[in-house]
């Protein structure tokens, strides 16, 4: 057994997974995430419902009674947030809280959580399998995945090195081939970020049926 850290959602969590218990890695680049998998009983399974409400508009000037003000907007999302224990044949209990998902589940249901780790970066829950249902869930945004893991950069970073090129070039150069090689750059790193994350998804697909391939095969 083997001491990991875990994440997902607002949730940090150590655990103890069976790093045994390896599935087919992902390689990008050069770069590796490794899944690995742990199977136990549902217990203490609740879901929560978060309200976000946000605003905007509001603003405005007037001048000798003449003026505009913007209309305010208000918008609002529910976030279901699900918590419960996982409790493996012969190990610890593990917490799980997954943030934005709404996902069937009942205590004493079997079920196996799939973990991804690439290198030093922190662990992210990426599947929950249902033996009882033979039905499996990917769990959170492939792409906000590909950058934890360093598979892409992460989006703020990507434009920022943009302007910057846009700077250097524009004062080496000119302001309008600076400005065509910003854009070229975020155009690639879009395109990057596209087929990463659909070489993810397709292999997020591969795990999820690969685990009810098991237990088509054991039963």
């Amino acid at each position: 057994m083997k001491h990991l850290y875990l994440q997902q959602g607002n949730l940090d969590v150590e655990s103890f997974i069976d790093t045994r218990a390896a599935m087919k890695n992902f390689e990008c680049k050069g770069k590796q995430v490794e899944f690995r998998t742990v199977t136990g009983e549902v217990a203490g399974a609740h879901k929560r419902s978060d309200t976000i409400v946000s605003g905007s508009g509001g603003g405005g000037s007037t001048y000798n009674g003449h003026g505009y003000t913007s209309p305010v907007q208000i918008s609002s999302k529910i976030v279901v947030k699900q918590e419960f224990f996982l409790k493996p044949a012969d190990g610890n209990q593990i917490p799980v809280q997954l943030s934005d998902e709404d996902i069937p589940l009942s205590d004493r249901q079997n079920m196996t959580m799939i973990s991804g780790h690439a290198g030093n970066a922190v662990g992210k829950w990426t599947h929950l399998v249902n033996h009882d249902a033979a039905l499996y869930w990917k769990l959170g945004d492939v792409g906000a995945h590909a950058v934890v893991w360093g598979l892409v950069r992460n989006p703020l970073f990507s434009f920022l090195i943009g302007v910057a090129i846009w700077i250097a070039i524009g004062y080496a150069v000119s302001g309008s081939v600076g400005f065509i090689g910003m854009v070229a750059f975020w155009v690639y790193e879009w395109i990057n970020l596209r087929n990463v994350s659909k070489a993810l998804r397709n292999h997020f697909d591969e795990l999820g049926r690969e685990m009810l391939r098991k237990d088509a095969v054991s039963s």
